[in-house]
């Protein structure tokens, strides 16, 4: 997966009217010395998602694309909104709920 996969999937969504960004910010990391990159996906200057992982962004993106994909295109803005953000707590319990599984594997 890389950023032009990433950059396609914002257009599909930008063609269904959904429009989102996708930005990045570095920040140093004195700890683990090295340079530390942030994405966000947000829409109408809202962040939506934010990670340091460019797979999870992509899986949140996909999984917009895909919510936006089952909904009846006669609904109105609102109930995007309200369809998108219950995807989007569902998604973050499912990449905890991961998180914790992982973490009780390595104990």
């Amino acid at each position: 997966m890389n950023m032009k996969t990433l950059n396609n999937l914002q257009y599909a969504l930008k063609q269904k009217g959904y429009i989102i960004c996708i930005n990045s910010t570095q920040f140093y990391n004195y700890e683990s010395k090295r340079f530390i990159k942030v994405f966000q996906v947000k829409h109408n200057k809202k962040i939506l998602f934010k990670s340091v992982s460019l797979n999870r962004i992509f899986r949140c993106v996909a999984g917009i694309y895909r919510e936006l994909n089952t909904l009846d295109t006669n609904i109105d803005r609102e109930e995007v909104e309200n369809h998108i953000n219950n995807y989007l707590i569902k998604f973050e319990e499912e990449l905890n709920n991961e998180q914790s599984t992982n973490n009780q594997e390595e104990t």
